[in-house]
């Protein structure tokens, strides 16, 4: 080994520069956390999001098994609203089996 690459080696390994790289680890460490939590509440709040609709589902198919088919204007389910949580629901994820 020449006398350049051990001081580069050296260098390289100061106290200061594995300081440096210990921070910008723990930053990088810190925006995947902030990311994992972020996902996870949008995942909570889909997942809630679906139990609500098929709440209001099963009261349909219930209110329509029974034969009673409603006719109120504030019981007509309006189809772009329908539409618009089917596709929310659509991207439910699982981060069970994430690696992280």
């Amino acid at each position: 080994m020449t006398k350049n690459q051990v001081e580069t080696i050296s260098n390289a390994t100061s106290p200061e520069m594995m300081m440096q790289e210990l921070q910008n680890l723990r930053k990088k460490y810190d925006g995947v956390v902030e990311y994992t939590v972020h996902i996870t509440a949008e995942r909570d709040n889909l997942l809630q999001q679906l139990e609500v609709a098929q709440k209001e589902l099963n009261k349909e198919k219930a209110k329509r098994k029974d034969g009673g088919s409603s006719t109120k204007l504030g019981d007509k389910i309006d189809k772009k609203q329908v539409e618009k949580v089917s596709i929310q629901n659509c991207i439910v994820l699982d981060f069970n089996n994430f690696l992280y």
